[in-house]
C-alpha cells in the first residue's frame, strides 16, 4: 500500500494532465473563434478611431479657417465703420449748413414783399431750420 499511495500523487497529475491535454483540444476551437472575434473587434475599432482622427482633423482646419475669415471681417467692419463715422460727420456737417440755409432764406423771405401775399410758403423752411433730423429730398428742394 505505501507504493500506491507514493505513486498517487504522479497519478492524479498524469490524469489531470490527460484530462487538460483533451480539454484543451476541445478548448482550442472555442478559443481561436474568440481570439479571431477580438482580433476583428480591434480592427473595427482601429478603423473607427482612424475616422475620427480625420473628422477630428477636419474640424479643426475648418476652426482655423473660420477663425481667421471671423479675424477678417472684424478688421474690415472696424474699417467700414470708420468710413461710415467719417461720412456721417460729413453728413452732418452738410445738414448743419442746409439748416442754415433755410434760416437765412426764412430771414431774406420774412422781409420781403411777396411775404404778405404767401405767409404759408416759409412754414416749411422754418421747420427745416429748427429741426434736428435730417431733411428728406422734398425738404432739401424748398431750398
Amino acid at each position: 500500500m505505501s507504493i500506491t499511495i507514493k505513486w498517487f500523487p504522479l497519478f492524479i497529475a498524469l490524469s489531470c494532465a490527460a484530462n487538460t491535454a483533451v480539454a484543451n483540444e476541445e478548448w482550442q476551437p472555442q478559443e481561436q473563434a474568440r481570439e479571431q472575434q477580438a482580433q476583428q473587434d480591434l480592427a473595427t475599432v482601429a478603423k473607427e478611431l482612424g475616422t475620427a482622427r480625420a473628422r477630428l482633423a477636419e474640424a479643426q482646419r475648418l476652426s482655423k479657417e473660420l477663425a481667421g475669415q471671423f479675424a477678417n471681417n472684424e478688421q474690415q467692419l472696424t474699417e467700414l465703420n470708420a468710413q461710415w463715422q467719417q461720412a456721417s460727420s460729413d453728413m452732418n456737417e452738410i445738414f448743419a449748413v442746409t439748416r442754415q440755409g433755410a434760416s437765412d432764406a426764412v430771414k431774406l423771405l420774412s422781409e420781403s414783399a411777396v411775404e404778405g401775399q404767401h405767409p404759408d410758403r416759409l412754414v416749411p423752411l422754418k421747420t427745416m431750420a429748427q429741426e434736428k433730423q435730417v431733411p428728406d429730398r422734398a425738404a432739401l428742394a424748398l431750398l
